[in-house]
């Protein structure tokens, strides 16, 4: 029997593997944006042909796992930079789930395809003109004919004139996120994270933004 990745094992072992230094707000935030990714438009894929997700910067790819377990129907792809973490991920995960596979290579590498691309936390950790180009390919490539794009991003706060989160390069403000967006995709839904790591409806006062786009208004998420 495959254990259940939502048992303490798993929270105890990313955290203890991966996120030593992760306050409990980043803890728990994590674990809800993969949640509620499932929730919101993973559970609401139309039936028939077999789908396919695709998790871009996946990490140590619990959250790919996350969602390969849940939805043992779907096919689900973790792609990140990093050769050793992906090498982590498929040794870790693989063998206990026939739907799931990681792959080592740049987020604007991909050449895949999917009905719905995850991209949480991470355009924030690239130049802006890397995010660009990667907003343009799930735009014009990846997604499939009626697939989403949820991503995340923490938001830049209006008294902030630079970044000053480690390892953060490319934090935006509250309606940059949403301007930037636009410019790809027609069809958006916003939905936010408080400080506390709890889901609330769309603020500017957000510590974590995220968006569930769609390219096509004929199946609007809406």
């Amino acid at each position: 029997m495959v254990q259940n990745l939502t048992g303490e094992d798993w929270s105890s072992k990313i955290e203890r593997i991966f996120l030593p230094e992760a306050t409990a707000y980043h803890r728990k935030t994590y674990f809800n944006q993969y949640f509620n990714v499932s929730e919101r438009v993973l559970r609401h894929l139309p039936a028939g042909q077999r789908k396919k997700v695709i998790d871009v910067a996946c990490g140590d790819g619990a959250g790919s796992a996350f969602i390969a377990e849940q939805f043992p129907s779907l096919d689900v792809l973790g792609v990140d930079i990093d050769e050793d973490i992906i090498a982590y991920a498929t040794k870790t995960y693989c063998p206990r789930f026939d739907n799931l596979r990681y792959r080592a290579m740049s987020m604007v590498d991909i050449e895949d395809t999917a009905d719905v691309v995850v991209s949480l936390e991470t355009m924030e950790h690239v130049e802006k003109d890397v995010m660009l180009e990667f907003l343009e390919k799930v735009s014009s490539h990846m997604l499939n004919p009626g697939g989403k794009f949820v991503g995340s991003m923490p938001r830049l706060r209006p008294r902030e004139s630079t970044v000053k989160r480690p390892s953060h390069i490319n934090e935006l403000y509250y309606y940059q996120f949403k301007f930037v967006l636009a410019e790809y995709f027609p069809m958006m839904e916003f939905y936010s994270f408080d400080r506390y790591g709890n889901v609330v409806p769309d603020t500017p006062d957000a510590n974590l933004m995220v968006a569930v786009c769609s390219k096509f208004p004929a199946t609007s998420i809406f």
